[in-house]
């Protein structure tokens, strides 16, 4: 899975063991990373002193970045910035499910008022960062597959239990079969 990560560049000196504690898991559990900066070297004074059309094109590589992402983790202990908060809603608006990650005590009040099925808010310590994430990307994936239902004629649910009795598959095995055939058939 690729997985969007960001964090408070503010907060970095103070959280540094946090921030590379969570980039290694992600990777450690098989994900790639994906950030439109890099959260473990930028200096605070490059992004306070950019000039407009370098912030324009970090928006863009932002937007990029997000766009390839499956899911997204964020370190948000408050105090965390605004700009973290803007994010996790971008992250929420566009679809991608989110892990917001926060120390124990430090919970961010940005997201108190965001309530999103693709938002899972954890709290978690050095020594639990790795199951705690864990346990957030099993969540992710279950939030990826989605159900997909919809009607059928008669005359369609008649083929679909021939078709089931015939190849012994379910009848979403054989339409998720259909749709993949078509797939490779398109490429």
């Amino acid at each position: 899975m690729k997985v969007y990560f960001t964090a408070a560049i503010y907060q970095r000196e103070e959280l540094f063991k946090e921030y590379k504690a969570i980039l290694h898991v992600i990777k450690e559990l098989g994900h790639e990373v994906l950030t439109s900066f890099d959260i473990l070297n930028k200096k605070l004074d490059q992004v306070l002193h950019e000039r407009s059309e370098d912030t324009e094109r970090h928006f863009l590589l932002w937007c990029k970045t997000i766009a390839k992402a499956d899911a997204a983790v964020v370190e948000a202990s408050f105090p965390s910035s605004v700009n973290i908060g803007m994010e996790v809603g971008a992250l929420l608006e566009r679809g991608k499910p989110t892990i917001c990650l926060y120390l124990s005590g430090r919970d961010p009040v940005f997201t108190s008022e965001m309530h999103s099925s693709r938002l899972l808010k954890t709290e978690y310590t050095l020594d639990s960062v790795k199951d705690t994430l864990q346990w957030g990307f099993e969540e992710v994936e279950q939030m990826i597959n989605r159900r997909f239902t919809f009607f059928i004629s008669p005359e369609l649910d008649a083929y679909l239990s021939q078709v089931m009795k015939k190849k012994g598959i379910s009848r979403s095995d054989f339409i998720r079969t259909l749709i993949v055939r078509e797939m490779r058939r398109n490429k």
